[in-house]
């Protein structure tokens, strides 16, 4: 009878997939065994922390002339 386990795994540096010792223990010496190995090219990301709104609340002014053009490029404006 066939039995499937999964478990997520890294290949090391040397090439080696590293099997967790809990699946090691069940394993029998000279037991026959499939490995099937899928590779996942999508690199996972760790989960984004959640933005706290209002931290900088206070901290940042715009000034009143904000949307006036500059000085430093009527040259350029019509």
């Amino acid at each position: 009878m066939l039995q499937a386990i999964e478990f997520p795994t890294i290949l090391t540096d040397n090439q080696h997939i590293d099997i967790p010792s809990d699946l090691q223990s069940q394993l029998k010496a000279n037991q026959s065994v499939r490995v099937i190995v899928l590779v996942n090219d999508k690199v996972e990301e760790k989960p984004k922390k959640k933005r706290q709104l209002g931290t900088l609340a206070g901290k940042i002014s715009i000034p009143d002339d904000f949307d006036e053009p500059l000085d430093d490029l009527k040259e350029y404006m019509c």
